[in-house]
């Protein structure tokens, strides 16, 4: 009922945001839900989350309350305010991100080995995507070095194949393919990596380009992207998996059957430069 009160009114209060903080790292699961449904009502400008203390709010909360549904339902609102659709409003700069250090994706990296409930686990791996997504630059990949610190890349890549294979906008396939894309081109977390994810790859890879990318041209850049780290960086190397539909893959692309000149020239450079390896 106060989710359909608030939907009437023009902005998220900032009352309810307020009373979070007075909450602090225990708030009542109801409590967090109804920020949370309320939350995805609005297009809210990030601005309005950094300064009411939503962010850290959240954070704090699941640093304290690591496997429970209090640290659930802040996650899901975490990811909302760290998602691409918001922070294309407004920017979050390192300043806002202070509380966001290594040790907090240890942290949620500790949760997705841990947790039996897989909502949780799905909850936490958007938000390491969207940690993923604004720490880009190579001083503050604090997700990938995460993953090295506690050494559980392998589970980690497990659970983004499947959230690949499950994805529904195409913001969510960008942000998986990134951290994939820079975990395989990395040589110690691509040795770690268990052989059938990377056939799941392969299949995903030559099924979603198989058909028009008219409209997604970033994505199928990203997916090529992976395909040539595969190929360079993993087992593949030593044993070839659907050699002949790569190659025959490749030559669509790099001959212009896809109209896009970026995707073609890597598309002509990964068949150049791989196709020893691919037999």
């Amino acid at each position: 009922h106060y989710a359909v009160a608030f939907a009437a009114t023009s902005k998220l209060p900032v009352q309810l945001i307020e009373r979070l903080r007075d909450f602090g790292a225990a708030p009542p699961p109801s409590f967090l839900q109804l920020l949370f449904v309320t939350s995805m009502t609005f297009n809210q400008a990030l601005s309005t989350y950094v300064k009411s203390g939503v962010i850290s709010c959240c954070a704090q909360i699941i640093c304290e309350n690591e496997d429970s549904q209090i640290a659930l339902f802040a996650m899901h609102l975490l990811g909302i305010c760290l998602s691409p659709e918001k922070t294309r409003v407004t920017a979050l700069s390192h300043a806002d991100m202070i509380v966001f250090e290594e040790s907090f994706s240890v942290g949620l990296l500790r949760i997705v080995k841990n947790a039996n409930d897989e909502n949780l686990a799905r909850a936490v791996v958007v938000v390491l995507l969207c940690l993923h997504h604004h720490f880009s630059d190579v001083s503050g990949q604090c997700v990938l070095k995460a993953m090295a610190a506690t050494g559980n890349i392998a589970e980690v890549t497990t659970s983004l194949v499947a959230f690949l294979n499950r994805a529904e906008t195409e913001d969510e396939t960008t942000q998986i393919l990134a951290l994939l894309v820079d975990v395989v081109a990395d040589e110690s977390m691509s040795e770690q990596l268990f052989p059938s994810d990377v056939r799941v790859l392969v299949d995903v890879i030559v099924a979603q380009m198989d058909g028009d990318f008219e409209e997604d041209k970033e994505v199928c850049y990203m997916y090529l992207m992976l395909l040539y780290n595969i190929i360079r960086k993993t087992e593949l190397k030593q044993n070839p998996y659907r050699a002949d539909d790569i190659i025959r893959l490749l030559r669509r692309l790099g001959t212009g059957a896809l109209a896009d000149k970026r995707v073609g020239l890597l598309a002509g450079n990964i068949a150049l430069g791989c196709f020893n390896d691919l037999h």
